[in-house]
């Protein structure tokens, strides 16, 4: 009999009075709906996951649906490095990554696949191009609601920026993106930063307003990331 099983999924499911029920149950009753409760609860469990990762896809704001598994190599990626990211090491281990090179070389592709990759695990995810952040902010500003917008920000497993100097990088948007990498508060499980941008690292300084600002952002986001400079990584889009 597996009616402590079946139990311990019904008060998982908060139907703690169904599962009372069911392990007063005799076995003699138990017995012939035990599969019909398995069925029932298996397709409850898998409805609710669903509808939980649906909510957290929209949350998270990912522009593409893509998956590493649609992910072909070469333009920079290699095998090895793609079946590293597969295995899932990267998320439990909380590494950064910063994907640099031109437009349409898949950058926001495997950003949107790691993203997907990390909400299929549970994680919290949220994307946006630095612009977009920045304008985020102010808006929060202008509504009175800043501290929601750093709750947002800085509670996520998995930050992702794209398009990072695309556009000159002011002042603004350099302290933003300090913020959000030193107020995430710790957490139990590791936190990832992945980031996007069409231009290589030496060319970042020609485009800000504040080199030091800037040298120390660097310090922070680049010493400490995996980095890819990629020149057309194949995908369903390529």
């Amino acid at each position: 009999m597996l009616t402590g099983t079946q139990a311990d999924r019904l008060r998982r499911l908060r139907l703690s009075d169904m599962a009372q029920a069911w392990t007063h149950l005799s076995p003699e009753v138990a017995a012939p709906g035990e599969a019909t409760l398995h069925v029932l609860l298996e397709a409850q469990e898998q409805g609710r996951q669903g509808r939980r990762l649906a909510r957290a896809c929209l949350r998270a704001r990912l522009p593409q649906a893509a998956c590493l598994e649609e992910t072909g190599t070469g333009g920079g990626l290699s095998p090895t490095v793609l079946d590293g990211w597969k295995s899932g090491t990267w998320l439990t281990q909380g590494h950064h990554m910063l994907f640099t090179g031109p437009v349409r070389t898949g950058k926001t592709w495997l950003l949107c696949a790691l993203g997907n990759q990390a909400l299929r695990a549970g994680r919290r995810v949220r994307y946006a191009t630095l612009r977009g952040l920045v304008e985020e902010r102010q808006a929060a500003r202008d509504r009175k609601a800043e501290p929601a917008f750093w709750k947002e920000w800085t509670r996520q497993d998995v930050l992702i920026v794209d398009d990072f100097a695309l556009t000159p990088l002011d002042a603004e948007a350099l302290n933003l993106m300090l913020a959000v990498l030193t107020q995430r508060p710790k957490k139990a499980r590791a936190q990832s930063l992945l980031v996007a941008s069409p231009l290589p690292v030496p060319e970042w300084y020609e485009r800000c307003a504040d080199a030091v600002l800037l040298e120390h952002l660097a310090d922070r986001l680049v010493a400490r990331s995996q980095r890819l400079e990629l020149s057309g990584v194949r995908s369903p889009r390529s």
